[in-house]
């Protein structure tokens, strides 16, 4: 039988969801998921997908703004390259799809969270 164990730590209180099974005669406890600061399952399952949202629209963010005005779409030998506001104006593109690649690697790294703790309200 699975239930809720708290956890203390230097920053707080972790929260764990746990499972007791017995080994060579002696019981032993099981973590099945890490529920961080959140009491119940359904608290850590919401609080998940509202990160992974925000992830989500962080990249999408990031993606529209790293896109190249219509002109440079058009005519892309026209892109600045040379002297300091060429430079700037790469660096700047460059440096925003970096920002929307980190964001969409968070938002896989809560989507896989999410699947785990959904699989746990499963059982």
């Amino acid at each position: 039988m699975a239930f809720i164990r708290a956890k203390k730590g230097k920053k707080g209180t972790y929260y764990q969801l746990v499972e007791n099974y017995r080994q060579d005669g002696r019981v032993r406890q099981r973590v099945i998921c890490h529920l961080g600061r959140n009491p119940t399952l359904e608290a850590a399952i919401e609080e998940r997908e509202r990160y992974l949202a925000w992830a989500q629209r962080g990249e999408q963010r990031c993606r529209e703004k790293a896109r190249l005005p219509r002109h440079y779409q058009e005519h892309p030998d026209q892109i600045p390259t040379r002297g300091s506001s060429g430079r700037r104006w790469v660096q700047s593109y460059w440096r925003r799809l970096e920002e929307a690649e980190h964001y969409a690697h968070m938002a896989q790294r809560h989507a896989t969270k999410l699947k785990e703790l959904r699989a746990c309200s499963a059982q």
